[in-house]
């Protein structure tokens, strides 16, 4: 994660190498995958001072042609995902909706005429990274190669972009889990005490047993509740009976998780719970957690203070 390199910065780097591989092949087949995030990842505002030099690296792949004989993908894994711009609700949709740009040669947009009319319609479609995956394998299939695809192991009904994607999809056709899933309006609730006890004690034993699972019960704390933050109940589904609580909890020693929970019928009768898709940790962590290496253990993971390093 460190930013200076010498006299470039580390996501300059980068951007460098990829532009040398891009304009050095650009009359051959290839394929490049280019990862960046040390001005990114853990900073909101950061990535502004990277704009002109993206958009140097951009113009210089125009002008030397790249853009002509190559599909430029430029996308992100996600938004920020902790600090106090995660406790709003534009922070929330922030973590969940990661950029996505796609360029292609005015020839490929003429020669797959078709393909490129459906990706064009799919802009306005539901689709997940999934779905780039096929697409990437659709290539192969458009530039010539004897391979055939096949359907993704994670996401059965997933397809490539130039496919036109349902316009009635849901996050599960997409591969999405429902603590992802943008798609489902939330309504704020106000639960009783005993339902709200309840429920963030089905959390933090969730916590705890991830916690147990790595071996950290003897460096970490065991967490109690402090407060419920916020707690929503999504729309009701047509197509399927159990219902989602989107909750927001702090927890002593402090730390505010989030998470999305399962359940059927009535939330103050239910007593059947489950976690749709991952529980996120939203305050800064990195300074709490110095005592276990394991990175997903740092998530949820809180020191005790004899244990730090």
């Amino acid at each position: 994660m460190t930013y200076c390199t010498g006299p470039e910065t580390a996501g300059e780097r980068i951007l460098n190498v990829a532009k040398d591989f891009a304009i050095t092949f650009k009359d051959y087949p290839n394929f490049g995958f280019f990862w960046m995030n040390s001005f990114s990842h853990n900073k909101l505002n950061s990535p502004t001072g990277m704009d002109n030099k993206i958009k140097s690296f951009l113009v210089d792949l125009a002008n030397s042609g790249v853009l002509e004989t190559s599909i430029v993908i430029f996308l992100s894994d996600h938004g920020m995902r902790f600090g106090e711009f995660r406790l709003t609700e534009t922070g929330w949709f922030e973590e969940r909706l990661p950029f996505i740009y796609l360029s292609f040669p005015e020839w490929f947009k003429e020669k797959h005429s078709k393909e490129y009319f459906n990706f064009r319609n799919n802009t306005y479609r539901l689709t997940s990274p999934y779905d780039l995956h096929v697409t990437l394998k659709h290539i192969l299939v458009l530039s010539g190669h004897n391979y055939t695809v096949r359907p993704s192991n994670a996401c059965p009904k997933c397809r490539s972009l130039f496919e036109e994607a349902d316009a009635e999809r849901s996050c599960e056709d997409a591969g999405i889990a429902q603590h992802w899933c943008t798609c489902s309006g939330y309504t704020s609730l106000n639960l009783t005490k005993a339902v709200e006890a309840r429920v963030a004690g089905y959390l933090l034993s969730q916590i705890h047993d991830i916690i147990r699972s790595r071996n950290g019960d003897y460096l970490c704390a065991k967490y109690t509740l402090n407060k419920v933050i916020s707690s929503s109940i999504s729309s009701q589904f047509l197509y399927k009976n159990d219902s989602y609580l989107l909750i927001k909890m702090e927890t002593s020693p402090k730390a505010v998780f989030e998470t999305t929970i399962s359940f059927y019928g009535n939330i103050a009768e239910s007593r059947q719970f489950s976690i749709s898709g991952d529980i996120s940790r939203l305050d800064s962590y990195s300074a709490h957690s110095t005592c276990v290496s394991d990175a997903y253990l740092k998530k949820y993971c809180y020191c005790h203070s004899k244990s730090r390093i």
